[in-house]
């Protein structure tokens, strides 16, 4: 027989790379679907908190006397008023 200057691994070898490879692999996945998941809850939880804080500030503008007037005037004159608002993402 003519070798061809090619190797011969054994089966421990090839098994060991298999596990390896399957482990990457496993460890992508799990990155992955972690993060996904990670990310869906933070924007629900970002989500729950606004509404809180919404329906907390409609209630104590509620309390106000004039509240209707007050909202119509910050309404209509939100360009005059200095009230930074952070639109950012």
């Amino acid at each position: 027989m003519k070798r061809t200057g090619k190797k011969k691994r054994g089966i421990s070898a090839q098994l060991i790379h298999i596990i390896i490879f399957g482990i990457l692999i496993a460890g992508v996945f799990t990155y992955l679907l972690q993060y996904t998941v990670s990310v869906k809850k933070v924007k629900d939880d970002i989500g729950k908190r606004a509404s809180a804080t919404a329906l907390e500030l409609i209630s104590a503008l509620k309390e106000y006397p004039a509240h209707d007037w007050l909202l119509s005037y910050w309404y209509e004159n939100a360009d005059r008023l200095d009230v930074e608002y952070d639109i950012g993402d």
